[in-house]
């Protein structure tokens, strides 16, 4: 899957500390953005897939979800690239409190 910038960006996530591409799967940065949704904070991020992802996916693959320190609640959707991708710069690195 591709990483892309989510319209509306806040943060930018980038690989935990003491990550190595060698021994575990590429991490590169992911902008997301931070929403308040009936008073829980929730990230959301955007992801193309490549064209073998697509292949296989039509020919009955799984999307497979990996979360790094533990499994929180989380939600996959598709949703028309159009609507949710931009260009722009991108958002400060890190989850810094905010006060919203």
């Amino acid at each position: 899957m591709i990483p892309k910038r989510i319209t509306d960006a806040t943060h930018r996530l980038i690989a935990p500390e003491g990550w190595s591409d060698q021994t575990a799967d590429n991490c590169t940065a992911l902008n997301v953005r931070r929403i308040k949704e009936g008073g829980l904070v929730i990230f959301e991020s955007a992801w193309e897939p490549t064209p073998a992802e697509i292949e296989a996916i039509n020919a009955g693959g799984l999307v497979v979800l990996r979360v790094v320190g533990g499994q929180s609640p989380v939600a996959l959707s598709v949703t028309d690239a159009q609507e949710i991708v931009t260009e722009g710069r991108d958002p400060p690195s890190g989850l810094g409190e905010r006060s919203d």
